[in-house]
């Protein structure tokens, strides 16, 4: 081999060496915060000392506001979150020797979706938990292939999730930079009609029941009752719009999947329709805004503590109307 030959094969790999840390640093850079969160929260965990923990992906997050809550629950939701994240976020709260009595989970149309099980990253669970046996177990891959993503981890763009993530990111930005953010509120009819049908085929579109994920669900209820632990099911509510073209779906498999496993549940709150004539407490078509979120609270604290303190009287309701239900919860009649 010739020595200029040499040099070139050293300048080339120099170079990909040097795009790669270009690229790596900008990864981190934007996803700093997001990784800073994800900590923030497992070391507010460990902090506090609550008997009903809330899961769920970004719904849960952004309808429920911690301080009206009070000490005794704490959310671990994260907008993405599938079964399989809030099974592993439950085992790890427990493990830290959390006094979980009750869980909150969601009930929504798209939780057993193609929308939900086609994320099977389970690298940012990696930064709390060690129960490496469960992930094998709920992503279906082996025990040696969750050791090297632990260590490939710690190098930046070394998985194809991470490559994916960094292009979502940028595209997301760029799409961020074109358009201007509106409130739900402020948009016309058609806009809302539109944005609506998109957000309702991207989730609930392919497959709305996805057997890999209804069996995950299954192992987490049987996790709950060896723990001890009651399940408490949330439908969130969304907009007029959205659920105007959700019933274009098959909703009756979801409910179906839910009304089987009734005697597993302390009750399920359906709150899908609570808001549907006030597009003001919307961020989007399926997510509440600061004002929403502040009487949503407020109302899913009376309701679960009602729930509770009736020890399962209620009986978990899918279709009656909610302004009903909370209205016979609160005369006691259910």
């Amino acid at each position: 081999m010739k020595k200029s030959d040499i040099f070139q094969t050293i300048l080339f790999i120099s170079i990909l060496l040097f795009l790669y840390s270009c690229f790596s640093f900008h990864f981190l850079s934007l996803t700093k915060k997001d990784r800073l969160s994800k900590m923030q929260t497992v070391n507010e965990l460990h902090k506090s000392d609550p008997n009903i923990l809330i899961l769920g992906d970004s719904h849960a997050y952004n309808a429920i506001i911690m301080p009206i809550l009070g000490p005794k629950y704490f959310s671990f939701a994260q907008g993405g979150d599938n079964i399989r994240q809030m099974f592993l976020k439950l085992d790890f709260a427990i493990r830290e020797n959390k006094k979980i009595s009750y869980v909150v989970i969601p009930g929504d149309y798209h939780v057993f979706s193609w929308y939900r099980n086609i994320d099977k990253n389970y690298s940012r669970e990696l930064l709390y938990t060690t129960n490496h046996v469960l992930i094998s177990n709920l992503y279906k891959v082996n025990q040696v292939s969750v050791l090297l993503r632990i260590f490939f981890r710690y190098a930046p763009l070394s998985t194809a999730d991470d490559w994916e993530k960094y292009f979502f990111i940028l595209t997301k930005r760029m799409k961020s930079e074109e358009s201007t953010q509106t409130s739900y509120d402020q948009l016309s009819q058609r806009e809302k009609e539109s944005s609506s049908m998109k957000r309702v085929r991207s989730q609930l579109g392919n497959k709305i029941i996805h057997s890999e994920l209804v069996a995950a669900f299954d192992q987490f209820i049987d996790f709950c009752e060896k723990k001890n632990v009651k399940i408490i099911v949330v439908r969130y509510p969304f907009s007029k719009e959205y659920g105007y073209y959700a019933k274009k779906y098959p909703l009756d498999e979801v409910n179906e999947a839910f009304q089987k496993r009734t005697c597993h549940f302390l009750t399920i709150l359906n709150y899908e329709n609570i808001f549907f004539e006030k597009p003001q407490y919307f961020f989007n078509e399926d997510h509440l805004n600061g004002e929403g979120a502040k009487l949503f609270t407020g109302m899913l604290k009376d309701d679960i503590e009602n729930a509770i303190s009736q020890n399962s009287n209620l009986r978990p309701l899918l279709s009656m109307d909610i302004l009903s239900q909370i209205s016979a919860i609160r005369r006691g009649n259910l």
